[in-house]
């Protein structure tokens, strides 16, 4: 727990930094508060990922990390380009 927390808070700080350039939100604490709902639905999706891949699926554990990571990289990175990362819509 404490080492997801403080990768989101140092993937946050770069992300903020280096990755985006436009913020959709003003705030930081909602901004951060949507950027973690994002990470905790990341980490759920991978759990369900490597049952799925691995226990149903019956692929090596190594394998269905790797579809899993690539998948969640996609995931979190759309989600929040998509809610946090881009510009207002322009009032028309």
């Amino acid at each position: 727990t404490v080492a997801f927390c403080a990768g989101l808070t140092t993937v946050y700080l770069f992300s903020i930094r280096w990755v985006f350039r436009t913020r959709r939100h003003k705030r930081g604490a909602s901004e951060f508060l949507l950027f973690s709902l994002i990470g905790i639905a990341g980490l759920a999706l991978t759990t369900s990922l490597l049952y799925v891949l691995t226990d149903v699926f019956g692929l090596d554990y190594r394998l269905s990390k790797l579809v899993a990571t690539a998948i969640v990289f996609l995931f979190n990175f759309g989600c929040r380009k998509f809610f946090l990362f881009r510009a207002p819509p322009v009032p028309i």
